[in-house]
């Protein structure tokens, strides 16, 4: 079922309940080997989404971690290297080798500021390579969601505080806000 014809199923069952329903009232309707069951909603125990959408949840799951992994080997690179180049100043091997002298360099405040900006600016080059990743699988996830029958932000609702998912929720949200501002109508 695409999200149009769910949205049309969801507004003919609104339209049947209209004069039935008291302001505030909440139930959850299913229909059961041809039996309809009415629960109040407040009793009924939903599936968390990994059981409701094993597939789905799955697939975000695999994506999430390509996520988080895109730009880790670029942070940890980078680190690696400016420690290796602020120890190679504080040993005196930079004098050695390469007959320049660097003595103002030898502080802790220098070492700090290099590490320092090495790790934030390799942490936004991080995000940049993460919104590459995701834009590779952009696609590919966009069509899952539709086809298991949500909308980027209905997915963003139900998977809201699952800390697994953490990085996709972050870009269908960024995703989200830009199509928002782009065009309110959207």
């Amino acid at each position: 079922m695409t999200a149009e014809e769910r949205e049309e199923r969801e507004q003919d069952i609104a339209d049947q309940l209209a004069g039935v329903l008291d302001e505030g009232e909440r139930w959850l309707v299913a229909c059961r080997g041809g039996r309809i069951d009415v629960r109040p909603a407040e009793a009924a125990s939903l599936k968390p989404f990994s059981e409701e959408q094993p597939e789905l949840y799955g697939y975000l799951l695999a994506v999430n971690e390509v996520l988080s992994d895109a730009g880790t080997g670029f942070v940890m690179t980078s680190m690696f290297v400016a420690a290796a180049i602020c120890l190679a100043i504080h040993m005196e091997w930079i004098d050695r080798l390469l007959r320049i002298e660097i003595e103002r360099l030898q502080s802790v405040w220098v070492y700090a500021f290099a590490l320092a900006a090495t790790f934030f600016g390799s942490g936004q080059v991080a995000l940049w390579i993460e919104a590459i990743a995701y834009r590779r699988h952009r696609n590919d996830l966009l069509r899952s969601i539709r086809s298991a029958g949500f909308t980027p932000k209905r997915l963003l609702a139900r998977i809201a505080g699952d800390d697994q998912l953490g990085k996709v929720a972050e870009r269908l949200k960024i995703e989200s806000a830009r199509r928002d501002s782009l065009d309110p109508a959207d």
